[in-house]
């Protein structure tokens, strides 16, 4: 896929964002809002879109975006089946962290609450990160290729904005510096909250 493909499937799809985040409210069951929210459910589609974009419709802005809205049913149906599929999984049966029973604290009386959180990072926040980790790569994957170096450049392998610049064929930090600011405008575009 060429930089003008990505720039034009971005466009398409960021045409479409507020339309899927208005569904996706309406879609979510209340028992999956605090699991999922409606911008996760519309990135998803995106990035399965960008991912499926030889089957995107090449008609109006109708038919593309009842083709997400249904990549987006089918992304909330896995999510469904992944914490209601089993007895054991059934998101309904969680107890808020507050209602546990004293008993599954520690010596003293010390409670889950305090037990877990010294635990250090939690499973779940080192899925998040993971996650969104995903997330920015498939994003960054979609930048112009000029931007998706820079931002490369700068954030995997830490050069400054000089060495970038070089890069790029003699280009002034400064220029670098633009180039990138311009990257991380479009990344917080793509993933719908700011990065910058």
């Amino acid at each position: 896929m060429t930089t003008l493909d990505r720039s034009a499937l971005s466009t398409r799809l960021e045409g479409c964002r507020d339309y899927l985040q208005e569904r996706a409210r309406r879609l979510i069951p209340p028992a999956l809002r605090l699991k999922l929210g409606a911008s996760d459910l519309v990135q998803e589609a995106f990035v399965d879109a960008a991912r499926k974009a030889e089957q995107m419709p090449r008609g109006g802005s109708d038919e593309l975006r009842a083709w997400l809205y249904r990549i987006m049913v089918l992304n909330l149906a896995e999510v469904h089946r992944h914490f209601f599929g089993t007895e054991r999984a059934d998101a309904r049966r969680e107890v808020p962290l507050e209602e546990t029973p004293r008993s599954c604290g520690g010596e003293g009386g010390e409670s889950l609450r305090n037990r877990l959180e010294a635990a250090g990072p939690s499973p779940v926040a080192q899925v998040q990160a993971r996650e969104l980790a995903r997330k920015l790569a498939d994003a960054v994957a979609l930048l112009p290729e000029v931007e998706r170096a820079v931002v490369i450049g700068r954030h995997w392998e830490q050069l400054d904005f000089a060495e970038i610049g070089r890069r790029l064929g003699g280009r002034s930090s400064d220029a670098a510096r633009m180039i990138h600011v311009r990257a991380c405008r479009r990344l917080a575009d793509l993933l719908g909250h700011d990065l910058v």
